[in-house]
């Protein structure tokens, strides 16, 4: 299974990635597309994970990984120490605004 992940983009629509995971779909790929509302790439990817506290995208890949397996998903859950923030939120806001993605 693929996933392709992506994200409302700030300076195009998500035509290209629906179109993407069409196209994988027709060739016979199991593919989903998630959309995170209001999120750039580099949200997901830089921000995020710099801000600390909740992830969504790394809490999705937990859970895929351990699809199918509610023990496993309970342990890495409650196994998973807290995300610390790496830098001050004005500094990702101004990343968040810039981001040319």
């Amino acid at each position: 299974m693929l996933k392709s992940l992506s994200c409302t983009f700030l300076t195009s629509d998500t035509m290209c990635s629906k179109t993407f995971v069409d196209a994988l779909e027709r060739a016979g790929v199991q593919a989903e597309l998630i959309l995170y509302e209001g999120k750039t790439h580099t949200d997901l990817f830089l921000q995020d994970p710099l801000r600390g506290g909740k992830d969504d995208l790394f809490d999705h890949l937990v859970a895929t990984i351990h699809a199918g397996d509610t023990e496993a998903l309970a342990k890495a859950v409650a196994m998973a120490p807290p995300r610390r923030r790496f830098v001050p939120e004005f500094l990702l806001q101004l990343a968040h605004k810039i981001s040319p993605f």
